[in-house]
């Protein structure tokens, strides 16, 4: 996919923002240094470039969802990982790093790591201060070990700015175990990320599952489908399914989330892992946790269906660890789960397939689509979201940042976009929404009625726990 950042299309919001912070005087911006955690795609470089007109020094992280690398000219440092085989390489600017990791968390921990120790804190010696923005919420666990080594570098931290639920959950169960050290800005739960990002990343998720069951040869229309997950993005999802013929059943852990499923429709199931799997199956994970766990590998070894292919929405790897660790058990044992040995895996170039085979000789296969991996991040040279939606998002990021470094909130802790309101004064979504609108053409009063989700106030409440 060819790139540049001149020809590439421009993020009106953050553009105008960033040209209004360098003719601004304060804040300070040579005090700042950034570290941007993201997906290795255009737009993350185009957002990297823009943070690296405001503050003197950017590292980028590039987490290895995809092959995709840094290999165009740019302004920023610039980390990355490729995957090979089991592992990662790992690279910063092209020369690779003397380390391989065998998974992937470990390997974006490592680059994190990498750039704190060898490029970000010996400028916080000299007195900087850091500011990272971040898809994920991997700096946590590096920080907390950092700190052990380099005790000054939380006090140095100006603040933390991440955009998923599963990254905000990482800093949370750090920060009410351990104490917050500096503030940590969410707009995972913000209004328009729940309302308005919802929609395209539902719609991509279908249609990046569609291409991966093609490549699998088969299709979505008219299969059973299993939601695991009735939060914001999976109830796009269904929605997205819905004219394609599929029966959909959806299961969460929340009673009244099932219940809004009920109430928009859907067939609903409290005990996932008593289901049995009569027909083929796709199974999506939108949880953002392990999702697929060993008793329904057991319930679908135990019914008729020949093949189960498992998709993931969420931002992270997590939706099939523990199957992944269930198949590499039995690859090395020989075990046997329900009459059924793991016979066979074949890695192809979309998916991974376990086989499974009985005494008998009968099969049933596993199709890790995307290898586990969020669908719609995974096919190279595909993105997730357009620049003008993404520019939306990034933009209500650096806001939240720049807050920060002028010293609108100083104090540790989790400050959550949509609900404290500490952070109105500081950004107001509905405007930021209507100048969006405007910059791209669009007519702000087409955006009055997103169809948010029924329990979006319990959601976001369940989730921050206020």
């Amino acid at each position: 996919m060819g790139y540049s950042l001149e020809q590439s299309y421009k993020m009106q919001l953050l553009n105008a923002i960033s040209e209004q912070v360098c003719n601004d005087d304060t804040p300070d911006r040579e005090a700042f240094i950034v570290l941007h955690i993201n997906h290795c795609m255009d737009n993350s470089f185009v957002f990297s470039e823009i943070l690296n007109r405001i503050f003197p020094t950017v590292v980028f992280i590039g987490v290895p969802y995809n092959d995709r690398t840094v290999d165009i000219p740019h302004s920023f440092c610039a980390y990355y990982g490729v995957r090979q085989g089991e592992g990662y390489r790992l690279f910063l600017e092209g020369e690779e790093l003397p380390v391989k990791e065998q998974e992937f968390l470990p390997a974006v921990e490592r680059m994190i790591e990498d750039a704190l120790v060898r490029l970000l804190i010996p400028k916080l010696r000299e007195g900087k201060r850091l500011l990272i923005l971040e898809d994920g919420g991997y700096h946590n666990t590096v920080i907390r070990r950092l700190i052990l080594q380099y005790p000054e570098l939380a006090h140095q931290i100006v603040a933390s700015v991440e955009q998923t639920t599963s990254g905000t959950r990482r800093g949370m169960v750090l920060g009410e175990k351990e104490g917050y050290l500096y503030p940590q800005f969410s707009i995972a739960r913000s209004d328009i990320k729940m309302d308005l990002e919802s929609i395209f990343i539902g719609r991509r998720v279908v249609e990046e599952l569609g291409a991966l069951l093609y490549a699998a040869d088969t299709f979505p229309d008219f299969h059973e489908v299993l939601l695991l997950g009735y939060g914001v993005v999976g109830r796009r999802i269904a929605q997205e399914l819905l004219g394609k013929h599929c029966h959909i059943q959806v299961s969460d852990i929340s009673e009244e989330i099932l219940l809004a499923a009920r109430e928009d429709g859907f067939d609903t199931l409290e005990d996932v892992e008593g289901l049995t799997f009569e027909e083929d199956t796709i199974l999506i994970g939108n949880t953002g946790t392990s999702a697929f766990l060993e008793g329904m590998l057991a319930s679908f070894l135990r019914g008729r269906a020949k093949r189960l292919y498992l998709a993931s929405s969420s931002s992270q790897d997590y939706e099939f660890r523990v199957f992944l660790e269930i198949t590499k058990r039995m690859q090395r044992t020989g075990e046997i789960l329900c009459g059924s040995v793991l016979a066979q895996v074949e890695q192809t170039e979309n998916d991974t397939r376990y086989i499974f085979r009985t005494k008998e000789g009968e099969e049933r296969t596993v199709y890790l689509l995307a290898g586990g991996i969020p669908v719609n991040f995974f096919r190279k040279g595909q993105i997730s979201l357009t620049d003008c939606v993404i520019d939306l998002i990034f933009s209500e990021m650096l806001l939240l940042g720049l807050a920060a470094c002028r010293g609108k909130i100083a104090e540790p802790g989790l400050y959550p976009l949509g609900d404290d309101e500490r952070l109105s004064d500081i950004l107001s979504e509905e405007e930021l929404l209507s100048e969006w609108a405007l910059s791209y053409n669009l007519q702000p009063e087409r955006l009055e009625d997103l169809s948010p989700h029924p329990r979006k106030n319990y959601l976001r409440k369940l989730f921050y726990g206020t």
